[in-house]
């Protein structure tokens, strides 16, 4: 080999080398690719540039969510039908606890009979306690701003539809009703009960089990007479399909008649009005199985 054919050679071997060191095959100068780099941290930062100036204008919105299996389900519990309430008549084993001392001072708002209920979205009970509390209450008034909700995912018959009485307001002119909810379905504190509710608690609940409910100065209610096994999976198509026709729907006939067991502890408060409610012959029925003192 020639010295000019050997200078050759190590010329390119130079180069190929140069090349390697560079990133590319034979080219001593860099390419697209040493400058790749540079383009995608520019690119980063023009886009959070846009987003801090233009802020969630360029950030996708999130799903819409359809929300009438709930507008339904509020429509279905707060309207049950009154024949619905007659066909299911009186559970077997009804609602209301216990009846409370002749001398129990009135619990009273407004200068109406009032009803307590303390209670919490996680809790299990209390979910299957709401379907028929809502319908008969629904009965001397109306409900606004109810919203569907589920019990706790990690306790007992988990994700439970129900509803939340948080937030929402009740208007009748025979009773007044107020609700607590304590926490949420997390377990996060929601609503504090009053020092007066405190010790109306600690009087006649000193478990302090949920669901509650005092009725006035007659009646009280710890736990639920429905049991939430037998509605959790079910949809909340499903559960107003089955109280609007308790006679297709075991779970429904129970709901609804659990519900005419309610109406009847109210109507002794009412002083039985009104009198449509009162005299339905489901209520009148369910009277007669309400605890004495």
């Amino acid at each position: 080999m020639t010295n000019r054919t050997k200078t050759r050679a190590q010329k390119r071997a130079a180069e190929q080398v140069s090349g390697r060191r560079n990133g590319t095959k034979g080219r001593t100068t860099p390419g697209p690719r040493s400058r790749w780099p540079f383009a995608v941290i520019a690119g980063v930062v023009v886009a959070i540039v846009l987003i801090v100036v233009l802020g969630p204008g360029l950030r996708p919105s999130p799903p819409s969510v359809d929300t009438s299996a709930s507008a339904a389900a509020i429509q279905a519990v707060t309207g049950v039908p009154d024949a619905a309430l007659e066909e299911a008549g009186v559970p077997t084993e009804i609602s209301i606890d216990r009846a409370l001392p002749a001398d129990t001072p009135l619990l009273q708002r407004d200068g109406k009979p009032e009803i307590l209920y303390v209670g919490a979205e996680y809790c299990p009970y209390c979910a299957a306690h709401r379907w028929p509390l809502i319908i008969a209450l629904s009965r001397f008034g109306t409900f606004s701003g109810l919203m569907t909700a589920h019990s706790s995912s990690l306790d007992f018959a988990p994700n439970t539809n129900t509803f939340s009485l948080a937030n929402s307001f009740y208007e009748s002119p025979y009773i007044a009703f107020t609700s607590v909810e304590t926490a949420d379905e997390n377990g996060q504190r929601l609503e504090i009960p009053t020092p007066h509710e405190e010790r109306l608690l600690r009087a006649f609940d000193p478990a302090g089990s949920i669901p509650f409910v005092l009725y006035g100065n007659r009646y009280v209610t710890v736990g639920s007479a429905v049991p939430p096994e037998q509605i959790n999976g079910l949809s909340y198509q499903q559960l107003a399909t089955a109280i609007t026709d308790p006679a297709s729907s075991p779970v429904g006939a129970q709901i609804d008649a659990q519900a005419n067991v309610i109406t009847a502890a109210i109507c002794q408060l009412t002083g039985g009005e009104p009198g449509d409610v009162c005299r339905a012959a489901a209520v009148q029925r369910a009277t007669t199985q309400l605890p004495e003192v």
